[in-house]
């Protein structure tokens, strides 16, 4: 038996007959993501990154473990972000904490992350403040890769009670400027004038720049 020590991770494996790696040692051991900085987990996340597990033809584990494993830390991540975007004071132009989470994360594994994200929009629809937080991070991400989960959200967002929410899908959709975010824009009507109107602001800026007027 050897150790693989990466940054803050040690993982335990044999080479008899194939490398495994014991994921149950890491979802028990104390010094798991639970217990980490952000900091901290971002290395183990790579080891569950589809690119590392199934490229490498010597690497053979337990599909369950590893599930439950990669949920722990989708859970992990889920919580540092709240935490950041009731922490940040959000300011356009400005890289928040929340941000450079994010973006790392998108970077190890997209699909996870937007997945991630999509579901706490669900779970705290009623709390404008984290979904406001949501979607201003969201609205930061390329359209190529946050997208389809970002319409969703930002289509969903729209029909919210509150303003601030609606102005920030709007937001959302002005920032991504691609064919999809103007028929959005275009299908929608928002009942508080000025908004309306910045729709409408919106609406023609992106048919300028797609050449489409």
């Amino acid at each position: 038996m050897n150790n693989l020590i990466s940054g803050n991770m040690n993982l335990e494996f044999s080479w008899n007959p194939h490398l495994v790696f014991n994921l149950s040692k890491l979802i028990d051991d104390k010094t798991t993501f639970l217990n980490q900085e952000p900091t901290d987990f971002r290395i183990r996340l790579d080891y569950f990154n589809p690119d590392f597990l199934y490229k490498n033809q010597y690497l053979t584990f337990n599909e369950n473990e590893l599930n439950e494993t990669r949920l722990k830390l989708q859970e992990g991540f889920a919580r540092q972000l709240i935490l950041c975007i009731k922490e940040q004071h959000f300011e356009y132009g400005v890289t928040s904490m929340a941000d450079q989470l994010v973006s790392e994360q998108m970077n190890i594994n997209a699909l996870a992350t937007k997945n991630t994200i999509n579901k706490l929009f669900i779970d705290n629809y009623n709390k404008p403040d984290i979904v406001i937080g949501l979607l201003q991070v969201v609205s930061r991400i390329t359209v190529e890769q946050i997208n389809p989960e970002g319409y969703t959200m930002a289509t969903a967002a729209i029909s919210h009670e509150n303003h601030e929410v609606k102005e920030t899908a709007i937001r959302c959709l002005e920032n991504w400027g691609d064919k999809k975010a103007l028929e959005i824009l275009q299908s929608i009507s928002v009942d508080i004038a000025w908004l309306q109107d910045y729709v409408n602001s919106i609406i023609n800026d992106i048919q300028e720049e797609l050449c489409l007027t």
